[in-house]
Order: C-alpha cells, then sequence, then structure tokens
C-alpha cells in the first residue's frame, strides 16, 4: 500500500494536463503549469526554468529517500521465490 500511495503521489504530483485542463487562474497553477508558463514564445528564461525544475524536484526526492526502501520491499515482493 506504502509503494502504491507513493508512485501515486508522484504521478498526481507531476500532472500536467490534467491541471491544464481545469486551472484557468494563474495563481493556483500547479509547479508543472508554472514551468510551463515561464517559457514564453520567442524567449525562455532558462535560469528561472531550471531553477524552478530544481525546486519542483526536491520534496519528491526527500519523499524518495525516506521511503526508497520501503518502495524498493514493495516492487520486489511479486517477483521473489518462496
Amino acid at each position: 500500500m506504502g509503494t502504491l500511495g507513493l508512485i501515486t503521489f508522484i504521478g498526481s504530483y507531476n500532472n500536467f494536463v490534467g491541471a491544464l485542463l481545469v486551472m484557468r487562474d494563474q495563481e493556483s497553477f500547479t509547479v508543472p503549469l508554472v514551468l510551463r508558463s515561464l517559457q514564453g514564445t520567442s524567449a525562455a528564461t532558462w535560469g528561472a526554468i531550471s531553477v524552478g525544475s530544481a525546486i519542483a524536484v526536491m520534496p519528491l526526492l526527500v519523499i524518495f529517500i525516506l521511503y526508497s526502501r520501503r518502495l524498493i520491499d514493495g516492487l520486489t515482493a511479486g517477483a521473489v521465490k518462496g
């Protein structure tokens, strides 16, 4: 259950299309939508996009580091014979 919860959290945290369809106000954008809005039509501020991406990855890295043992155990539980 922990592995399923972690994978579901990561999937919903990185959801782009669902949030793009629902959100109309820029103040309520999710992290992927804000990063996409930083990339303009003519020029992109790559420094801001890089910093934003690094900040967006931090919570996922912390959760992965804290629960990596449980994640690996859950993913390999069905693959080991008896």
